[in-house]
């Protein structure tokens, strides 16, 4: 399935926005690994002069940390996305629904009724 979204816009709606640039920079190569300093240059050239190498390789760790990325073990400091665009938008998406849906189950309900049915719900 292709997706119709704008992808820097869609990622940051899941993870926040230096992320997603590494991530929507990372997909864009498709899924060619890159290393720190070449994501560095990259995200320098997209405009972001105040991020430091260090802040940039900082932000690298963390997102192996939470299981985005993944190191390439012949090279240190090379990276690849673990899940392709699509997959990551899956998985957060069914994340957020069953977040929603465990813990707001009233709203979600009346949201999807009010959605099938096309109507505003009422203001009681």
């Amino acid at each position: 399935m292709k997706l119709n979204l704008d992808a820097p816009t869609a990622t940051s709606i899941f993870v926040p926005a230096a992320q997603a640039q590494i991530l929507d920079l990372l997909w864009a190569k498709e899924g060619k690994p890159l290393t720190i300093r070449q994501i560095y240059y990259q995200v320098r050239m997209t405009g972001d002069h105040e991020r430091a190498y260090t802040t940039i390789s900082a932000i690298i760790a963390d997102m192996v940390k939470h299981g985005w990325l993944k190191r390439i073990e012949s090279t240190p400091t090379t990276y690849a996305p673990i899940r392709g665009q699509e997959a990551f938008y899956q998985t957060c998406v069914e994340t957020t629904l069953n977040t929603l849906a465990t813990h707001l189950k009233p709203y979600v309900t009346a949201w999807y009724i009010t959605r099938l049915l096309n109507t505003k719900p009422s203001k009681d």
